[in-house]
């Protein structure tokens, strides 16, 4: 130790400022060398990834927004769920609307019943008949699930009763309009002091349409 000082103090101020630079550089070289050898021997972990891509965060922050576009999807559900039920209700209730093949004379029944209905206060209506009109027949192979049909209707009554006979078809719970409509005028005599006018003469064309598919509407 003696001689190591006696050197370092024969040395120059140049001199003892390398050696303080050179000797902690050589150490960290040795350092760096020993070390790249005990790793080159040992070896990566096989379960440890060398280079992951986007790290943990980036991870957590794509099943975040996955998370959430599952989450909206389970919000919507109920709503759509309810739309879907109240549409299948309207379908539903506007097949219900619809006369079967099979009831055409059930709706002649009606037709000659709302006649009758009308009350006498309102006006007076007296029915006279009604035929069917069958509609344009099914083409082809293919079964369309509606068919239309035409009711010809002949009645007579004053304007009172004409017109709350018409009402009362266009209001029933059963589709039907009003499609052709011609009235004959009554004629007009004189009854001693005053005019009576005879009942008017009415012919009109109602269309509706019938469901050709019984077992597929009376399942509901």
């Amino acid at each position: 130790m003696a001689s190591l000082a006696a050197s370092w103090n024969q040395m120059d101020k140049r001199q003892q400022y390398t050696v303080l630079i050179a000797v902690p550089v050589l150490i960290a070289g040795l350092l760096c060398y020993l070390s790249w050898g005990v790793l080159g021997k040992i070896g990566p972990k096989p379960g440890l990834p060398i280079k992951r891509q986007g790290g943990v965060y980036a991870e957590i922050e794509g099943l975040d927004v996955s998370i959430k576009e599952k989450q909206d999807i389970i919000d919507k559900e109920p709503r759509i769920d309810a739309q879907l039920k109240e549409l299948q209700d309207e379908i539903a209730d506007a097949e219900e609307r619809l006369p079967l093949e099979a009831e055409k004379s059930q709706m002649r029944e009606l037709i000659e019943k709302l006649a009758r209905s009308v009350p006498p206060t309102m006006g007076t209506v007296e029915f006279k008949g009604v035929t069917i009109k069958e509609g344009a027949k099914d083409r082809g192979d293919k079964k369309v699930e509606y068919q239309s049909i035409g009711y010809q209707i002949e009645i007579s009554g004053d304007l009172n009763g004409i017109i709350k006979y018409i009402d009362s078809i266009e209001k029933n719970t059963r589709f039907m309009a009003v499609k052709t409509l011609s009235i004959k005028p009554g004629e007009l005599i004189v009854d001693g002091n005053k005019v009576v006018v005879r009942p008017h003469s009415v012919s009109m064309e109602l269309i509706t349409y019938y469901y050709n598919h019984p077992t597929k509407k009376r399942a509901r």
